[in-house]
């Protein structure tokens, strides 16, 4: 066949690629015991240092499952040729046989234990075949994808064949003598025709001897090695070997350079014989070691010295070279083990009990004993960030206990400690005043409400400048503060407890004292008159005035900052004006001044005037002074008004529509209202001689 036929999916029940160069194998022809066609064949030479060699297949065929017990038994096998290891005679064997038989793996050796189709039950009839093997056999189902053919052969994962229980292809072994050559030929072909090809699938890399290894035992990977608490042993280990030599390995403590190490001084190195079933100790910088021709392994001891001395604190490394024995063409095998030798420390750790208020958010737990810790455990985890260090971020909230173990990486020394957090709560702070503002001295009440109530507390008042006024540290008080200004109000409130959960307010400002304004005013015109209206003004100094009231002495009083106000009199009077200003923390301050209202009403009318341009005595004026409203009115003596004025200031020149008057008497009537009686309109007549 070729390979072509052998990628999926199984899309046809008898996919063929004729290939034939008429080259036949007489090996694999005995094997079938008919013709065999379209041979392939892989062939190589090879050398084991081990005494084995073993490779993992999986045989294939679109011969199933049609053709099982059939003459068409296509065939492969894989041959060793070379000196056998038991009688030394050359000759070639078959590795590819059924697990635990002697048996080639062909169709009608490996199926499903049915006769197929175009079978018949004498070909897998001991010798010719087999049913008993369907355990090894996996059916490929119809279009699946992977592979074209329909069956091929398994190890289940629950046959005893199974290596460490998992499902795998065949295995082909053999036992073979060590540093020898032999010759490996795999080769498969179709028998009786050249239809329904088959295909041997190689597992890649599995082509292989087996190892030869060391395996130490520092645990867990950390090659450390402390004084009096651990040693290290070293196992030699072959899977499956050459019974007829033994293994030999060479260890040097000196080819890689340990400035300051000493062998049997630092540390001790013995070697296990297994024939004696004792203990030889290494004296010198090198000694060798054998696993045994009939032994798998052996073994050696290393240890930190008993009397090794370390300085605080010191690690010694160590390296030691392993040399192993191998064919005499080729190199030995080296390897190297690295060793930190250290002293035997006790791990101490410190009890702690932990006070948090509110909170902790950090451990700290001490060791004390100088020991090496690698390991950490804290049991609870709760709220622990990280439960595999000693120190460790948290958020603990309340009060809990953990136990945490510290050990090294052996388990040689630990030691485990109690750490007790007690959380907590803060307290509350709180406290009242009756009053923030007011007006200098301002007594201010202040009474502690804190929780709990056991809390102990004090009260720090400071001015404006930041200077502390007083510190006090009653429940209950009255402080009385002099001197204007704001003041800040700092209070702080502590716990009982081990912990003593502290809490403070802060209260910038917290208390205003204002200071007294200073009532003062004036008025216009300097000089008030009866009746006529007087512009009070607010003159008071202070910040944030906002109330005003004024009594002016006769009754009538405003609460404006700058009132207008008449008096009205019927003389001269002084009255007492009363002035309050209030700011807006209740601050007040009065004054009172005197104001004289002078009064200036007249009336007199003369009885004649003469009119004729001499500048004596022309005009008739009466002087009506000071009075709120006036009006002269001239009749003549036919009643006919020929002159009228509400101008007190306004003569009569004696004329009438710009006529001169004859002379004669005429009649004046007068209405006017007095500033002393504004409500009151006062009427007078009389006469007059107009004299020419």
């Amino acid at each position: 066949g070729n390979i072509t036929v052998a990628p999926g999916p199984n899309n046809s029940p008898s996919s063929t690629v004729a290939n034939d160069d008429g080259v036949r194998d007489a090996d694999l022809s005995a094997i079938a015991s008919s013709t065999t066609q379209g041979t392939s064949k892989i062939e190589f030479d090879f050398i084991s240092i081990s005494g084995m060699v073993s490779f993992e297949y999986v045989f294939a065929s679109e011969e199933y499952p049609e053709y099982v017990c059939s003459g068409y038994n296509d065939v492969f096998a894989f041959y060793i040729s070379g000196y056998h290891p038991v009688t030394t005679d050359y000759t070639t064997w078959n590795i590819a046989l059924i697990p635990g038989t002697t048996l080639p793996v062909t169709i009608n050796n490996v199926n499903s234990g049915s006769v197929g189709s175009y079978g018949s039950i004498e070909n897998c009839t001991p010798p010719n075949g087999s049913l008993a093997y369907s355990s090894f056999y996996s059916n490929v189902p119809t279009n699946s994808t992977g592979m074209q053919f329909d069956g091929y052969t398994v190890i289940p994962a629950t046959s005893p064949e199974a290596v460490n229980g998992q499902r795998s292809g065949l295995f082909a072994k053999a036992r073979i003598l060590s540093c020898e050559t032999y010759h490996m030929k795999l080769a498969i072909a179709n028998v009786s025709d050249n239809g329904l090809d088959s295909g041997v699938f190689l597992k890649e890399g599995s082509f292989r001897a087996p190892t030869i290894e060391t395996v130490h035992n520092t645990q867990m990977g950390h090659d450390t090695l402390i004084r009096a608490c651990n040693i290290d042993t070293v196992t030699f280990n072959i899977s499956q070997r050459d019974p007829s030599r033994a293994y030999s390995y060479t260890i040097y403590t000196n080819r890689i350079p340990n400035p300051g190490v000493v062998l049997n001084q630092d540390y001790e190195i013995f070697f296990f014989n297994q024939l004696t079933q004792t203990y030889t100790q290494l004296i010198t910088q090198s000694g060798d070691t054998q696993i045994p021709a009939d032994s798998l392994s052996t073994f050696m001891v290393i240890k930190v010295a008993d009397n090794a001395v370390f300085a605080p604190g010191e690690v010694k490394k160590l390296s030691i070279v392993l040399e192993l024995e191998t064919c005499n063409f080729e190199e030995p095998r080296i390897d190297t083990i690295v060793y930190y030798l250290k002293d035997n420390h006790p791990i101490i750790l410190s009890d702690a009990v932990i006070n948090g208020c509110e909170l902790v958010n950090q451990i700290t737990v001490d060791e004390i004993g100088g020991g090496d810790v690698q390991h950490v455990t804290w049991s609870p985890t709760t709220n622990i960030n990280t439960p595999n260090q000693l120190n460790t971020n948290c958020n603990i909230t309340d009060t809990i206990v953990y136990t945490v173990i510290a050990y090294d990486d052996i388990n040689c020394r630990r030691d485990t400690a109690t750490i007790t957090v007690n959380v907590t709560d803060p307290p509350v702070p709180s406290f009242t005043v009756d009053k923030t503002t007011g007006c200098v001295p301002l007594s201010v009440r202040f009474t502690s409400t804190t929780e709990p109530e056991d809390a102990s507390f004090l009260f720090i008042i400071t001015d404006e400048f930041g200077l502390v006024n007083d510190t006090i540290y009653d429940q209950t008080f009255s402080y009385i503060f002099n001197s204007p200004g704001h003041y800040s109000v700092s209070y702080f409130s502590k716990t009982t407890d081990a912990e003593a959960c502290e809490k403070w307010i802060y209260n910038n400002n917290y208390i205003y004292v204002s200071d007294f304004p200073v009532a003062d005013f004036s008025w216009t015109p300097d000089e008030p008159t009866n009746g006529r209206p007087i512009n009070f003004t607010n003159l008071s100094s202070g910040d944030n005035i906002t109330d005003f009231y004024w009594n002016f002495g006769n009754g009538a009083s405003s609460v404006l900052e700058n009132p207008t106000h008449s008096y009205h009199i019927t003389s001269d009077e002084t009255y007492n004006v009363f002035f309050r200003v209030t700011n807006s923390y209740g601050c007040a301050h009065d004054t009172i001044k005197q104001i004289t209202i002078v009064d200036n009403y007249a009336f007199y009318v003369p009885n004649s005037f003469t009119p004729n341009n001499d500048g004596v005595n022309d005009l008739f004026h009466p002087r009506v002074a000071d009075v709120l409203k006036y009006h002269l009115t001239i009749f003549n003596r036919n009643g006919e008004c020929i002159f009228q004025s509400v101008n007190p200031d306004e003569p009569w020149d004696g004329t009438h529509k710009e006529e001169k008057c004859l002379p004669g008497t005429y009649t004046w009537v007068i209405t006017y209202i007095k500033y002393s009686a504004p409500e009151t309109e006062l009427r007078k007549t009389g006469t007059v001689s107009l004299i020419r």
